[in-house]
């Protein structure tokens, strides 16, 4: 399905910026979540 290198890079202009934010969200939320469990665990 792939056609080379720059038929990607037109599409990842505008897909790309919001998948690497979602994913670093995603990323984040998940660190976040495991922290406050760990701590939780921890401190009771």
């Amino acid at each position: 399905m792939r056609q080379g290198p720059h038929h990607g890079a037109q599409k990842s202009t505008n897909t790309g910026f919001d998948e690497s934010s979602t994913s670093v969200w995603k990323v984040w939320s998940f660190t976040l979540t495991a922290d406050i469990s760990i701590s939780v665990f921890v401190f009771k």
